[in-house]
């Protein structure tokens, strides 16, 4: 069905209908806006090419996917750096519409996947690092629980085991597909939804008592699919169209947490990414990014240290009147469709959201 729905797409945007939405949009009167991406890990695509794979990571865009983005981009839309747009946003100067590319995280994959291609477009990016990944504190807990799925001691597990860890509804519905490899790892977006919402110390010992159940005897670790870049290829990025962002030390869930420990993470991961690179630090990311109350209580924080703006983790488009602290952003399908990329990007502008 959703091949089918991606044909009509197509053969829509080839006989013009996207353009002419383009067309009337550009009629409009109303504020420039900004649309910004956000994007994570990549991969190379080699787990697609084994039928069943040993996958350790949860589904990621991979490197085509990513370069087709970048070539309807380049092509068709005006993209600056997160720095330069959000400049040009507060101006409001001209109605042409701006895009900025952002990367969360810091997996190593951005150095051997995505920044190749970024310079080949030439197109700038921001990357939002969490500093404590980078020097090899942490392994990120969903990163743990996408390993532990793969081992087959999973298949083993009762469900009542599961109920007081994480709840009848998932623990119901994990025992009826555990067996199934595929369905194991599109279970991974459900328990990680749930494991947001808590306190991170809840979250690590509820991932901890995971580990003892789903393999007790294995170590979980960095693995190549999660490895941190690192200093060294960060420095080497400085020298082209690559901002840093803060992104905390920990990726530190804001719920719950006291301001003073907030504002220890965010000022000492500014001050080593700015030790690190020469480069001032003035953008932030919020972990995970889509508690706006708590983040309004935060903005006081990020204007007494100099910080321009920062971005959620939500959907919609960004205009003038847009608040700094507040800037929203957006993922693309992961598609290597070129006309069903455009399609969204138009749909997106001319919207305020994607359809």
């Amino acid at each position: 069905m959703q091949k089918l729905k991606d044909i009509i797409k197509i053969v829509l945007y080839h006989a013009g209908y996207y353009h002419f939405i383009r067309w009337q949009d550009s009629q409009r009167s109303d504020n420039k806006r900004l649309l910004i991406l956000t994007y994570h890990n990549i991969s190379d695509g080699s787990e697609f090419l084994l039928k069943e794979h040993p996958f350790k990571v949860r589904p990621v865009i991979t490197a085509k996917q990513f370069e087709a983005h970048l070539r309807v981009l380049k092509q068709n839309f005006r993209v600056l750096s997160l720095k330069d747009a959000v400049s040009e946003i507060k101006e409001n100067k001209g109605k042409e519409d701006l895009v900025a590319i952002t990367f969360d995280d810091g997996y190593r994959s951005f150095y051997h996947l995505a920044f190749p291609l970024l310079k080949k477009y030439d197109l700038p990016a921001t990357m939002f690092l969490p500093t404590d990944f980078i020097n090899g504190k942490m392994v990120f807990w969903w990163d743990q629980l996408s390993q532990m799925l793969l081992f087959d001691n999973v298949q083993k597990v009762s469900r009542s085991i599961l109920l007081p860890i994480i709840g009848e509804e998932l623990a119901e519905k994990f025992f009826a597909i555990k067996t199934d490899l595929q369905k194991r790892i599109n279970f991974l977006v459900e328990l990680e939804s749930y494991l947001i919402g808590l306190e991170d110390g809840l979250i690590e010992k509820k991932v901890r008592e995971l580990k003892d159940i789903f393999c007790p005897n294995e170590r979980i670790g960095l693995f190549d699919e999660a490895l941190p870049l690192t200093w060294k290829q960060i420095k080497e990025f400085s020298k082209f169209n690559i901002e840093f962002g803060s992104h905390t030390c920990s990726h530190l869930n804001l719920k719950n947490t006291p301001k003073e420990k907030i504002e220890k993470e965010i000022v000492r991961s500014k001050e080593e990414i700015q030790t690190q690179t020469g480069n001032t630090v003035n953008y932030f990311a919020y972990p995970y990014g889509s508690d706006l109350q708590i983040y309004e209580k935060i903005e006081p924080i990020l204007a007494q240290h100099h910080f321009i703006c920062a971005c959620l983790a939500l959907p919609g488009i960004n205009y003038k009147n847009t608040k700094p602290y507040l800037l929203r952003r957006e993922f693309l399908s992961w598609t290597n469709s070129e006309p069903l990329t455009k399609r969204e990007l138009i749909l997106g502008f001319a919207r305020g959201k994607r359809t």
